[in-house]
């Protein structure tokens, strides 16, 4: 009997130790993001989850249907496939970059995040979606749910992100064209006519600053401008974001972060449609930094248009400068002053 009760007692001890054993190697499993009480922080107010509808919606509403436009009817051709892959390979590693999550610098990071960590997954998910439209709930939960795992798993729709019901837009007067100079200064009223005209490839500054950095990239845009008034498909502006609300979806997600974009202009398809919205590139160098000249702003144009005319055209301008013009351009622009183009 006794040798049975230190059997027992001795039982009890391993079975003791082994129980002590199992919490200890789950505690490090329930500490994990999304495991134990720890995945209740998921919330879809957070910024990730902000974020991740976000680029949902510019895939949904934006990035497929200009690929199923420009492809339309070319369904069953054998480069239907590889050219949709190759699509939305460029457009998701570049989501980043749409104005929908681009001027909010924490939300642009958490999107850096995302990508840099689930561009894989989500890029299965997406094509999966761009071929056999899962639906916008279930596309949403695939990326921001179960892929990027930014959202709760209830999440069902992108409204809270959607721009703001149509309302009157803050907006100067629309300058005349005696009050226009080669530099075009762009209004809210003007926006539509004077950016998204697909016929041109538009290089806007946005700017809600007044101060010298921003006066002297705004004598660089000058500068540049003056020299591509002989270029027909390119224009140059600026927009004041203290005076002016863009309209959706251009202005909704703007917070009054200055940036430099071109707006590519679109060549009409064999049909001759064209896309009723522009994708933006923006420059990416820290201009406040670095500083900007009109030879930057030249040679950001170049690279970014769209148009054969607008690449053409630059390059013969640019070309026909002389080499100490080209030197000037290189330089710090100095602000002159301007009784009708004020900052």
């Amino acid at each position: 009997w006794t040798w049975q009760r230190k059997m027992r007692r001795a039982g009890k001890g391993e079975a003791m130790l082994a129980v002590f054993m199992c919490l200890c190697l789950m505690l490090p499993v329930l500490g994990k993001k999304g495991g134990g009480k720890a995945g209740k922080q998921v919330e879809e107010a957070s910024d990730g989850c902000r974020t991740c509808k976000r680029i949902v919606m510019a895939l949904d509403q934006t990035v497929i249907p200009k690929f199923k436009q420009l492809f339309k009817g070319k369904e069953e051709s054998k480069m239907y496939v590889g050219s949709l892959s190759v699509y939305m390979q460029e457009e998701l590693s570049n989501i980043c970059n749409f104005d929908l999550v681009h001027y909010q610098r924490n939300l642009r990071k958490e999107c850096e995040a995302i990508i840099d960590e689930h561009e894989d997954d989500m890029l299965t998910v997406l094509m999966q979606h761009a071929r056999e439209n899962m639906g916008s709930e279930a596309f949403l939960k695939g990326m921001c749910a179960r892929v990027a795992r930014r959202c709760p798993r209830g999440v069902n729709s992108t409204q809270s992100e959607a721009p703001p019901a149509k309302r009157e837009l803050k907006t100067e007067r629309v300058p005349t064209e005696e009050d226009q100079g080669p530099l075009r200064r762009i209004v809210a009223e003007s926006w539509t006519r004077e950016v998204m005209d697909q016929g041109r490839d538009v290089a806007t500054l946005l700017y809600s600053s007044q101060d010298g950095v921003t006066r002297e990239v705004v004598q660089a845009m000058k500068d540049a401008a003056a020299i591509l008034m002989r270029c027909p498909t390119v224009r140059l502006g600026i927009v004041n974001l203290l005076k002016n609300e863009l309209p959706p979806p251009h202005g909704s997600y703007n917070e009054g972060v200055d940036g430099i974009a071109m707006w590519k202009g679109t060549d009409p398809d064999s049909k001759g449609r064209v896309p009723t919205d522009k994708i933006p590139v923006f420059w990416t160098r820290d201009w406040r930094e670095s500083g900007v000249t009109a030879f930057d702003i030249l040679d950001f144009v170049f690279r970014s248009a769209h148009l054969l005319e607008s690449r053409e055209c630059v390059g013969r301008v640019s070309d026909a400068q002389s080499g100490e013009d080209l030197r000037r351009l290189q330089q710090k622009p100095v602000w002159r002053e301007d009784s009708k183009e004020e900052l």
